[in-house]
């Protein structure tokens, strides 16, 4: 893979970013969760990724913004990245990928914003979340807000691997060197729970009949937090979707198919 400098920074409305690719176009990648640990832990491997994109697109990673009050919600998250958009994009993005967490956030952003962007992409995300999901999610927050980092990551990756421990074993040294970049602002541990407890909340399943562009759904067909049949019932929810199904289990994509299937839908919608 070629080596792309990234650049981090905050938008006017709070919002943290990281930029790279060089291209004309614009792609907004609307970040996991809850908190924005896991887009920085796993930069590089998202900008293998999406490599195909960084000659034709300029990228960033956005990230919820800090300072979040109580009761915020994914829809109120969906209207922040719609000032974002407004004020800093020129009021217009050419494709918007709402991967995990950011994915419920796109879910509303595609019914109350779709002015703003030409193409939408949902990756490993649905309307709801399996309540095995919802419990590891809500226990990585919790834990993380009281800065128990070790712990934080062996429940969210525990509910994803049988053989974590032994591979926690291996990796925590270099696990702790990436925690080391958890944002050190007065407002981190509240902002993580209430993301969490906005995604405790999210039900979509009035808004996605709504949605009146096509909208590409990618997901594994064996993902702990977004199991195949939610998968389906989002995609027959919404009216022009096109759903795929890697054979993987886990939420994190690897199949190869990736990249090229975001490049069709863009290509043939």
């Amino acid at each position: 893979m070629t080596k792309y400098k990234s650049k981090s920074g905050v938008f006017r409305n709070g919002i943290t970013f990281i930029r790279f690719g060089k291209g004309e176009k614009t792609l907004l990648l609307f970040s996991g969760g809850p908190s924005d640990i896991f887009s920085k832990m796993f930069l590089n491997s998202t900008m293998q990724k999406i490599e195909p994109f960084v000659e034709d697109y300029t990228i960033h990673i956005v990230h919820r913004k800090s300072g979040l009050t109580q009761n915020y919600t994914t829809k109120d998250m969906a209207n922040d990245y719609a000032e974002m958009i407004i004020n800093e994009f020129g009021g217009k993005v050419d494709v918007i990928l709402g991967i995990s967490y950011g994915g419920l956030i796109a879910q509303h952003f595609a019914v109350d914003h779709a002015d703003l962007f030409d193409h939408i992409v949902f990756v490993m995300t649905a309307h709801r979340i399996s309540e095995s999901g919802k419990k590891a999610d809500q226990e990585f927050a919790e834990l993380l807000s009281k800065g128990k980092y070790g712990l934080a990551i062996t429940t969210v990756f525990g509910l994803k691997s049988k053989g974590f421990k032994s591979w926690f074993k291996k990796v925590r040294l270099w696990l702790y060197v990436y925690f080391k970049c958890i944002p050190n602002r007065k407002t981190f541990s509240q902002d993580m729970l209430i993301e969490a407890k906005a995604e405790m909340e999210h039900d979509a399943t009035k808004n996605l009949t709504k949605i009146k562009i096509p909208i590409l759904i990618l997901c594994n067909d064996n993902d702990p937090y977004i199991p195949a049949n939610i998968v389906k019932e989002m995609g027959d929810l919404i009216p022009e979707s096109t759903v795929i199904l890697y054979p993987a289990k886990g939420h994190v994509i690897t199949d190869e198919n990736y990249p090229k299937d975001i490049l069709n839908f863009i290509k043939n919608n």
